[in-house]
């Protein structure tokens, strides 16, 4: 390193190509404020904010998300990921509680980790720290339809895709996903980020 400083933050106008920081890059576009960041699985910009009055001078940049590895299959959500939701769900007191699932890219391969978790009717708590690799991290609202509550909010803070699975045990499950970056969220569908 030659002494400079890293910048582990910055900003671009829209339409000025640059690598973003390793914090993500915030973008000044015609009507949002994005960040921007990358992470050797995924790249995503998210809204930040709206620019109103729009700065006409700028180009659209449009949020988005695109993987750089094969995205992992639906499979691995219906298969492994959901059987696992299930049984946490009907619970012999009957409660139904909730559940935490993790889907790891090793570098070639996709794996699903299941942490130690302390589960209640309305939160999912681990003591366990995010594996490495962990890209996508689920958990379900048991019977409860899918939502982002306020706990949600607070705690998907990283870089990472996330979801919530509700009406678990229904002939019908719901999924949401989100990509986030650093509390700053952009609603993705479920083939954003599974493949079929």
């Amino acid at each position: 390193m030659d002494g400079s400083p890293i910048a582990l933050v910055n900003a671009r106008l829209s339409g000025v190509e640059q690598a973003p920081a390793p914090l993500g890059t915030y973008i000044i576009a015609r009507h949002f404020i994005l960040l921007e960041a990358e992470r050797e699985e995924f790249g995503a910009r998210v809204p930040v904010s709206l620019v109103a009055p729009p700065i006409l001078q700028l180009p659209d940049e449009p949020p988005g998300f695109e993987w750089k590895v094969p995205p992992p299959s639906i499979e691995m959500l219906t298969y492994q990921v959901l059987p696992f939701f299930v049984c946490a769900s009907q619970q012999e007191s009957g409660e139904h509680i909730e559940a935490l699932a993790n889907l790891v890219w090793s570098g070639s391969t996709w794996s699903t980790h299941f942490p130690q978790q302390l589960a209640g009717l309305a939160s999912v708590q681990t003591s366990e720290p995010l594996p490495a690799g962990a890209v996508v991290q689920l958990h379900s609202h048991a019977r409860m339809k899918p939502f982002w509550s306020r706990t949600d909010n607070a705690d998907e803070q990283g870089f990472l895709v996330y979801g919530v699975v509700g009406c678990i045990g229904t002939t019908a499950p719901r999924l949401l996903l989100r990509v986030g970056i650093n509390g700053h969220w952009l609603p993705l569908r479920w083939n954003d980020v599974f493949r079929p």
